[in-house]
């Protein structure tokens, strides 16, 4: 710690100007404080990156404590920027792709959101008149139903649906002596977008 403390030991010189660099980021702020932005200096801060800002702006530079304080809450505010200008030019559309295209080669069994939305109309169709079906035949429904569409649906995918909706509380099961349960679709659960 006290090498850490010497290591931050700073000169009159270069007080001065850590001083006046971090008044120039205080200036971000008092826009904020004011309650009235400027529309040509409108810079709208997050509120991470205030918090950020306001606990480089309350060090104590005079102190070795204060200093090495004020270097952790810098690289943190640093951190944050590089954040957010990265998630700034993500391209959404681009990075839904891609994370659709890691799920694929890692062999997944999740859906796309066309398959997902087909296979929850087919669930709501095969249950919405108050029938009760077991899983493996609500399972092996949907999957006929959308094969013409969807080559790639599979028992195991369209069956992490119906499980996720079990497991939502979507049904009620009837236990049955020596078979498999019935499920019915409940009332309060019929809209597909509930569904979802």
């Amino acid at each position: 710690k006290q090498w850490y403390q010497r290591r931050v030991a700073i000169t009159a010189g270069d007080e001065k100007v850590v001083g006046h660099c971090i008044g120039e980021l205080a200036l971000y702020l008092k826009p904020l404080s004011s309650g009235s932005q400027k529309a040509g200096n409108s810079i709208t801060l997050s509120r991470p990156m205030q918090r950020k800002l306001v606990a480089l702006v309350h060090c104590q530079l005079a102190e070795p404590v204060g200093r090495a304080r004020a270097l952790r809450a810098a690289r943190s505010l640093g951190e944050r920027t590089c954040t957010e200008l990265i998630l700034q030019h993500q391209n959404q559309q681009q990075l839904s792709s891609m994370l659709w295209a890691a799920v694929r080669t890692r062999g997944c069994q999740f859906l796309g959101p066309a398959m997902q939305e087909a296979a929850l109309k087919y669930i709501l169709l095969s249950l919405e008149q108050g029938e009760a079906l077991s899983r493996k035949v609500l399972v092996l429904y949907v999957v006929q139903q959308l094969e013409p569409h969807f080559p790639q649906a599979s028992k195991t995918s369209i069956g992490h649906v119906v499980q996720l909706l079990y497991r939502a509380s979507c049904f009620k099961v009837a236990k049955r002596n020596d078979d498999s349960s019935l499920m019915q679709l409940k009332k309060k659960k019929v809209p597909t977008a509930t569904l979802r």
